[in-house]
């Protein structure tokens, strides 16, 4: 499929769920109404129906959209292929995705997040390991993806559109700092980590709680 979303998919069903992503960034998947969806992609509700069978279903297509979208960028991202501009290709994408976050709905986008960010991980040179792998991946996984729902913040913080040109540069070059740069030493780590020894170790569970000492 071509890299030009909008342009090369232009499908009925195509545009209802492109409809149907930007609806749900602007109001959340409860109240944006099928009718709403089908008026918005210049459709009849029945077609709706015919495509995706239930509203359920088209949210579904969504989040399969997104995470293609995904793993497209991924893949641009270790070719370094010219032009490469992930904002202004995901950009449109970010109100659907922080709403979904916010909602608690992006369950499958999440779990695909973590599962890249842990095949990476598992790729990777093996080192002194502080936290399992699975643990490591979920928190990085969650890390990125706030960037996301606080994306209005940071663009007041830099003051100016995140999608501008100027903006993903600095964004970009801000993340390049912060995953090529550790803010404490290895050495610290250790320290810290020996000062949590009375904890569970990386994959345990915690101690249960006693109840005969609750109040």
């Amino acid at each position: 499929m071509s890299s030009d979303h909008r342009d090369a998919d232009l499908t009925a069903r195509a545009r209802i769920r492109e409809a149907a992503i930007e609806l749900f960034g602007k109001v959340g998947y409860e109240r944006a109404t099928t009718r709403a969806i089908a008026e918005a992609a210049g459709v009849t509700s029945g077609l709706i129906r015919h495509h995706f069978g239930s509203k359920e279903n088209l949210l579904a297509a969504c989040d399969d959209w997104i995470i293609q979208v995904m793993d497209e960028l991924d893949a641009e991202t270790t070719n370094l292929a010219a032009g490469f501009n992930p904002m202004r290709r995901f950009g449109q994408y970010l109100p659907y995705l922080a709403r979904a976050l916010f909602e608690g709905r992006a369950v499958r986008v999440f779990d695909h997040a973590r599962g890249a960010i842990e095949h990476r991980l598992r790729s990777a040179p093996e080192g002194d390991r502080l936290a399992s792998v699975e643990d490591e991946a979920t928190v990085r996984a969650a890390m990125s993806l706030a960037i996301t729902v606080l994306g209005g913040q940071i663009a007041e913080a830099f003051g100016e559109d995140l999608r501008s040109p100027s903006g993903e540069r600095r964004l970009l070059h801000a993340l390049l700092q912060v995953y090529s740069h550790t803010i404490i030493t290895a050495e610290e780590a250790r320290m810290y980590r020996d000062e949590l020894g009375d904890l569970p170790s990386a994959g345990q569970p915690g101690p249960q709680s006693d109840p005969g000492r609750q109040r």
